[in-house]
C-alpha cells in the first residue's frame, strides 16, 4: 500500500514539474572574464559573482531587455568594447542582487584605458565602438569612464554614490613639449535621467593643449580638445549636480540641473574655458560655482536656487543673454575683478541683485535686460574687430557663436567646429570695397539677425613709420610728451585718434595722456588718401604717486596769498584739475594737508583735531556749533577720542568712526577748487 501510494505521489510530481517548466524564469551566473557574448532577455537575469572584464579586444552585446545583477562589490570591467543598446520600452538593467538594495551595493560599470572609444560621423551621429544607450543603473558605485569615451545615451543612472565619473590624463599636462600620452576623443554624455546619487556628474580628466611662445604671446598647438559633452541630461535630486574638477573645454547645453543639494553646476580652478548654453539650473544650493577661468555663460535660466544665482570666483568669465532671476542670496555674487557680464534679465531693472565682495571687486551688468530671453532665439552674430582699410589681399573675419549653430558668410555657409563657440574665417578680398554679410542658422534652420560691414582693400603705399625721439618708460606724471619725425605730407595717429594734422613739416610731437599702470601707445602716419604706415608701439608705465609726490609737487608751485588761505580755513578744497585730489585748510595755520587715501585722510584729520569734553560736545551735536568750533576737526577726549568734522558751512558735525567715513565726508562737503586757487594756499606736512 506505501509503495503505491509513493509511486502516485512521484507521477503527481512529475506532471507538476512538467507543466510549471515553462514559467520558471532562466538564471545565467557569469564570472571572470568573457569574449564576444551576447546577453538576452531570454537567458536573464545575468548574475555577476565577482569582477568581470570584457578582455581587450573582445565585445560584450546586451540586447533590449536584458537584466545584468551584481553580488556585493562586484563590477563590470570593460576592456574591450560593450554594446549595451536597450529601446525605450525594453531597457536593460543593471542592479544590486540584494533584496533590499541600496546605493553602492555594487562596484559599478568601468571602462579602462583598452576599451574602444565611440565614433561618430560629422554630423554627431553614433557609428561604432562602446555604447550604453537605454539602460538603467542602480545601486552601484559609478560608471566610471578611465581614458575612455564611450557613449552614454538615453540611460536612467539613480541610488548609485556617483551618477557618472571621468577620470583619466588625455594628455600629458607640460607646456613646450609634444603630447605623449592616449589622445582620447570628447565623452558625449546625453538624454540621461541621472537622479538621487551622491553626485550626478563628476568630471575629473586632465585635458590640457601644450602651447608654445610666439613674439605675439602664447599659441595653442594643434585643436581644441573638449573633455565632456553633456546635453540634454536631466541631473536632479543629488548631493551634487555636475562638478567639473579638472579638463578644459567643457561643454554643457540643454541640460535640466534641478534640485540638487548642493550647486547645480560646479567648476573648478583646474578646469578653463568651459561653456554653459541653454540650460535650466533651478532649485540648488547654488546655481553655478565658477572658479575655472575663461567660462561662458550664455542663454541659461538660472533662477530660484536657494543661495546664489552664479557664485563667481575666476577671472575673464562671459555672462550673457541669461535669465538670472528670484535666487535667494543673490543673482551674481562676484569674487573676481574681470568679468563681462551683460545683456542678462534679472527679474527687472530694480532686481539686479549682484553682490560684490569688496569695493576692488565690482562687476556691473550693462546694459541690463528688462524683459525675459528667449532661450530658443538664435543669437546675433558677434564679430572680432576688424580694420575697414588693409593692404592685404586676405581678410580674417572671426567672431563668437552659439553651441551647435552654423555660420553663413554672405549666404554660405562655412566650415565651423560644433561644440564650439569660437570660430575663424579666411576670406581673399578683391581691391577696393568688398562687403560681408554674417548671420547663424541653429540646427532647426532658425535664423539669427545680420550684421554687415565692409572692408576697403588699398593699394600698397610705403609710408614711413613715425620716428620717435628718447623718451621716459617709467613716469609719474599725468602726462608725457613725445617728439619725433615723419614723412612729409602725413598726419600722426596714436590709437587710432589723430595728434598732429597734416603737413610737410618732418618734425611732430604730442602730449599724450597717461593713467596708472602699463600704457600702450600704438603710432603710425597716413596720408592725405588715408593710407597707412606700419604702427609703431611704445610702451609706458606711470607710477602711482604717493602721498609725499604730491605733497613735493605742489609745494614748488605754491604762489602764496595769506589772506586767501585765512578765507577757507576749516574747509576741504578739492583740486578739480587734479582728479579731484583732496586737501584740509588747518583753522590752525591755514595751510593745506593733502588727505590722499582713506588711511591717510583718517589720519591727518585726528592729528589736526581738537580735544574737547564730552559734554560740551553732546551740547551741540544735534544742533549747530558755535562759530569758534566751525571747520575745526574735534576729538572727544573723554570718549576713546572719537573724531568729528564740523562743516564751516553749516556748524553741524559729521561723526568719522573709520578711514572710510572720513574719506566720505571729504568728497561730500569738499569744495571744488582750481589749480590757481589752490596753489595760493601754502602746503602743511605732518611728520
Amino acid at each position: 500500500m506505501q509503495k503505491r501510494i509513493f509511486s502516485w505521489l512521484l507521477v503527481i510530481a512529475v506532471v507538476f514539474l512538467s507543466l510549471g517548466a515553462g514559467t520558471v524564469k532562466a538564471e545565467t551566473p557569469v564570472s571572470g572574464s568573457i569574449s564576444n557574448p551576447v546577453w538576452t532577455a531570454a537567458n536573464s537575469p545575468y548574475n555577476i559573482n565577482g569582477d568581470l572584464e570584457v578582455l581587450a579586444g573582445a565585445t560584450l552585446t546586451i540586447e533590449p531587455g536584458t537584466v545584468v545583477k551584481f553580488s556585493k562589490g562586484a563590477r563590470l570591467i570593460v576592456s574591450g568594447e560593450l554594446k549595451a543598446i536597450g529601446t525605450a520600452d525594453k531597457r536593460i538593467v543593471f542592479t544590486s542582487q540584494e533584496s533590499n538594495p541600496a546605493r553602492g551595493n555594487w562596484g559599478g560599470i568601468q571602462f579602462s584605458d583598452s576599451s574602444t572609444d565611440a565614433q561618430f560621423d560629422a554630423n554627431g551621429n553614433y557609428l561604432s565602438g562602446s555604447i550604453l544607450k537605454y539602460a538603467t543603473v542602480k545601486y552601484g558605485n559609478t560608471i566610471q569612464i578611465t581614458n575612455a569615451s564611450p557613449f552614454i545615451d538615453h540611460n536612467i543612472i539613480l541610488n548609485n554614490n556617483f551618477g557618472i565619473t571621468v577620470n583619466g590624463i588625455s594628455d600629458q599636462q607640460t607646456i613646450f613639449s609634444p603630447n605623449t600620452a592616449k589622445n582620447i576623443v570628447s565623452i558625449v554624455i546625453s538624454n540621461n535621467e541621472i537622479s538621487d546619487n551622491g553626485s550626478g556628474i563628476v568630471i575629473d580628466r586632465t585635458n590640457k593643449n601644450d602651447y608654445q611662445s610666439t613674439p605675439a604671446g602664447m599659441v595653442r598647438i594643434g585643436a581644441t580638445l573638449q573633455t565632456s559633452i553633456l546635453k540634454a541630461n536631466n541631473v536632479v535630486n543629488n548631493n551634487k549636480g555636475v562638478v567639473i574638477t579638472q579638463g578644459d573645454n567643457n561643454v554643457l547645453i540643454n541640460n535640466s540641473i534641478n534640485n540638487n543639494a548642493d550647486a547645480g553646476v560646479r567648476i573648478e580652478s583646474t578646469s578653463e574655458n568651459n561653456i554653459l548654453e541653454r540650460n535650466s539650473i533651478s532649485n540648488n544650493k547654488d546655481g553655478v560655482y565658477v572658479g575655472g577661468v575663461k567660462t561662458r555663460l550664455y542663454q541659461n535660466e538660472i533662477n530660484n536656487n536657494t543661495n546664489n544665482g552664479i557664485f563667481l570666483e575666476a577671472t575673464n568669465t562671459s555672462i550673457s543673454y541669461n535669465n538670472i532671476a528670484n535666487n535667494k542670496g543673490a543673482n551674481l555674487f562676484n569674487k573676481t575683478i574681470s568679468a563681462q557680464v551683460e545683456h542678462n534679465y534679472w527679474g527687472g531693472t530694480s532686481q539686479l541683485n549682484i553682490v560684490n565682495s569688496d569695493n576692488d571687486k565690482k562687476v556691473v551688468s550693462d546694459p541690463a535686460e528688462v524683459s525675459v530671453i528667449s532661450l530658443s532665439a538664435v543669437l546675433d552674430p558677434k564679430l572680432n574687430e576688424i580694420s575697414e582699410n588693409t593692404v592685404n589681399d586676405t581678410q580674417i573675419i572671426s567672431g563668437l557663436k552659439p553651441i551647435n549653430a552654423i555660420v553663413y558668410i554672405n549666404d554660405a555657409p562655412i566650415s565651423t567646429k560644433a561644440y564650439e563657440n569660437e570660430w575663424t574665417y579666411s576670406t581673399s578680398l578683391n581691391m577696393s570695397i568688398n562687403s560681408f554679410k554674417v548671420y547663424y542658422k541653429d540646427e532647426n534652420g532658425n535664423k539669427s539677425s545680420e550684421k554687415s560691414f565692409f572692408v576697403n582693400r588699398k593699394r600698397l603705399i610705403n609710408i614711413g613709420t613715425p620716428v620717435l625721439e628718447a623718451y621716459s618708460k617709467t613716469t609719474k606724471q599725468d602726462t608725457i610728451t613725445i617728439t619725433g619725425s615723419k614723412d612729409s605730407n602725413t598726419s600722426v595717429w596714436v590709437n587710432e585718434q589723430k595728434v598732429v594734422d597734416l603737413s610737410n613739416t618732418n618734425d611732430w610731437s604730442a602730449t599724450l595722456t597717461l593713467k596708472v599702470g602699463v600704457n600702450r601707445f600704438d603710432i603710425k602716419s597716413k596720408d592725405s588718401e588715408n593710407y597707412e604706415s606700419p604702427v609703431v608701439s611704445v610702451y609706458i608705465t606711470k607710477e602711482d604717486a604717493t602721498l609725499q609726490d604730491i605733497i613735493d609737487r605742489e609745494k614748488v608751485l605754491v604762489k602764496l596769498d595769506q589772506n586767501f588761505g585765512n578765507k577757507y580755513k576749516g574747509y576741504i578744497i578739492l583740486q578739480v584739475q587734479n582728479k579731484g585730489e583732496a586737501w584740509y585748510i588747518s583753522t590752525q595755520d591755514a595751510k593745506k594737508y593733502y588727505l590722499g587715501r582713506e588711511k591717510d585722510a583718517y589720519t591727518i584729520m585726528r592729528k589736526l583735531g581738537l580735544g574737547i569734553k564730552h559734554a560740551e560736545l553732546v551740547k551741540y551735536l544735534n544742533g549747530v556749533f558755535p562759530d569758534r568750533l566751525k571747520g575745526k576737526i574735534l576729538l572727544d577726549v573723554e570718549q576713546k577720542g572719537e573724531a568729528y568734522y564740523v562743516n564751516p558751512k553749516d556748524g553741524k558735525a559729521r561723526y568719522l568712526s573709520r578711514p572710510a567715513d572720513a574719506f566720505k565726508a571729504m568728497r561730500e562737503l569738499g569744495i571744488g577748487m582750481s589749480n590757481d586757487n589752490v596753489r595760493k594756499i601754502t602746503v602743511g606736512e605732518i611728520k
